[in-house]
């Protein structure tokens, strides 16, 4: 399974930013990583901020400090805010860097050597450009998308599969989550359609396809469990009837039936040629479901 030890926390200086750190400050009670980085990035510090200089001028001319002192200062009282009871527990390193936000986030992630990437979840960030799809197409590690809000429990592992190696990773993630005795429950779900083979063959009885398909898909389960290895007495398995929408539809609808869900999703990343074919499965789910915490397991 992925440890995540080493923690990379994107922060963009928007509300965001406070969700962020509300799930992390309910996360860290159970599972504190050795080194939690919070960077920011923008692509000027002089242009950039010329609203932020104006109205912290008494910081550079009385104290004499850098923009990025002064911004720094700004995240670590937000961060003690949320982590003062941790502070003593986890090893924080705050950075302020100038640049391409996309790039200088990716390089910064691969030579700390990180573990897991935390973003917000929306369509561009503020002023940055950065977004769900390009981190998945060019991070090749475990990715958390965190949406807007303002209370956060987790209650509900929803772990899509389709019997592949890459979605068992991630139901092994949801099994080592669940072991934090988070009081979480794993849900997994397999998406079949029929409308595909009935389109084929008229004659087909519809009620008595689906029967022998659902049989068929519950013995693959029992298979794919005993080759990964995975426990499955605390994993509730479903099976879920795709409608004539996108799979990543039928994912997030699923998911949004329960209480606090966190969404796993496992994704190939390791080759060029992978992050390319990622599929548009992870890809359209960012894009569709900005409602939910989304962990992205490569």
């Amino acid at each position: 399974m992925k440890e995540f030890k080493k923690w990379m926390i994107a922060l963009d200086n928007s509300e965001t930013d406070d969700s962020i750190l509300k799930l992390l400050s309910l996360l860290f009670r159970y599972h504190q990583p050795d080194k939690v980085y919070f960077v920011h990035v923008v692509p000027s510090l002089d242009e950039y901020y010329i609203d932020f200089i104006q109205e912290h001028r008494a910081d550079f001319l009385e104290k004499r400090k850098s923009l990025d002192e002064v911004l720094t200062e700004e995240f670590q009282k937000k961060i003690n805010q949320y982590f003062a009871d941790l502070t003593d527990k986890l090893d924080i390193v705050i950075e302020v860097l100038e640049g391409n936000p996309l790039q200088q986030l990716l390089h910064r992630a691969e030579i700390k050597y990180i573990d897991l990437l935390v973003v917000g979840h929306k369509e561009s960030s503020w002023g940055s450009g950065i977004t769900s799809k390009a981190l998945c197409r060019n991070y090749k590690g475990s990715m958390l998308f965190v949406p807007k809000k303002e209370k956060w429990n987790i209650q509900n592992l929803i772990v899509p599969t389709d019997f592949s190696d890459d979605s068992a990773l991630a139901l092994q993630q949801a099994n080592d989550f669940s072991e934090f005795k988070m009081g979480c429950a794993v849900k997994c779900l397999h998406i079949f359609d029929v409308s595909y083979f009935l389109n084929l063959d008229a004659l087909i009885d519809e009620a008595q396809y689906e029967f022998d398909l659902r049989n068929k898909l519950t013995d693959n389960w029992k298979k794919f469990t005993q080759k990964h290895q995975i426990d499955t007495e605390e994993i509730k398995f479903t099976l879920y009837k795709k409608d004539r929408r996108h799979i990543s539809y039928s994912i997030a609808e699923f998911a949004e039936q329960f209480d606090y869900p966190l969404l796993i999703l496992g994704a190939k990343g390791h080759t060029q040629l992978q992050l390319a074919l990622l599929g548009s499965t992870t890809e359209r789910i960012l894009q569709y479901e900005k409602k939910l915490p989304i962990l992205v397991i490569k």
